[in-house]
Parts: structure tokens; C-alpha cells; sequence
């Protein structure tokens, strides 16, 4: 995320181009989204993982260490460890569906409408 905001700081004319210094005026709408995509798969979609696992492993200390005593703290915890699976498996379902659907859009990511038989 640093390398992404250097080279955005770097450029104050079109934010577009800071993006890739090769980068021509014009782009296309693929290499416009291919841009995006590369920032949100290195940058945001890390984050969002790293929190998911954090607060599956804050319900499993929850249920195991914090939970000896109380059955409440042991149900909290449970919880917890629930969402954070619940939250693996949205960003995994919707990661898969924006891949597929930019892939029949754009062909960017190795899936294309020719691909699949459409």
C-alpha cells in the first residue's frame, strides 16, 4: 500500500498514469480496470483477509483460554470464531464472482466469454 501511495504522490497530474510510469494518456477501459483490480487483489483484499483470520483467532482464545469459567465467554467466543469463518467465506464467494464477471467483461484474469462457451 506504501508502493501504491509513493507512486500516486509522485504524480499530481492524472492519478491513472501515476498508477504505471509507462502509462499513456488514453487508456483503455480493460488497462483502466486491470489497475484497479491490481490495487484492490495487493493492496485492500490482504487487509480484509488479515482481519478475517484476527477475529477467528480472537473467538478461538475467546472460547479456549478466556471461556474456563463462564459459559457466556465460551459462547462469545464461539461467535466470533463463527463470523470469522463466515467472513472467509463472503470474501471468498464474492473475490471468486468479480473475478469471473471481470474476466467476461474485460478479459483480464485469465477468464474470458470464449473461455466458458459463451
Amino acid at each position: 500500500m506504501i508502493h501504491t501511495a509513493r507512486i500516486l504522490l509522485a504524480d499530481s497530474g492524472n492519478v491513472l498514469s501515476g498508477l504505471n510510469p509507462d502509462a499513456t494518456p488514453g487508456r483503455s477501459f480493460a488497462q483502466i480496470v486491470e489497475v484497479i483490480v491490481r490495487i484492490v487483489n495487493t493492496d485492500i483484499i490482504p487487509v480484509m483477509y488479515a482481519l478475517a483470520f484476527l477475529f477467528f483467532m480472537a473467538g478461538i482464545g475467546r472460547y479456549y483460554f478466556m471461556g474456563q469459567g463462564s459459559e457466556e465467554a465460551r459462547e462469545n467466543g464461539k461467535q466470533m470464531a463463527l463470523y470469522g469463518i463466515i467472513g472467509f467465506v463472503v470474501l471468498f464467494g464474492i473475490w471468486g464472482i468479480v473475478s469471473l464477471l471481470l474476466g467476461l467483461l474485460t478479459g483480464v484474469g485469465g477468464v474470458s466469454a470464449s473461455s466458458v462457451g459463451v
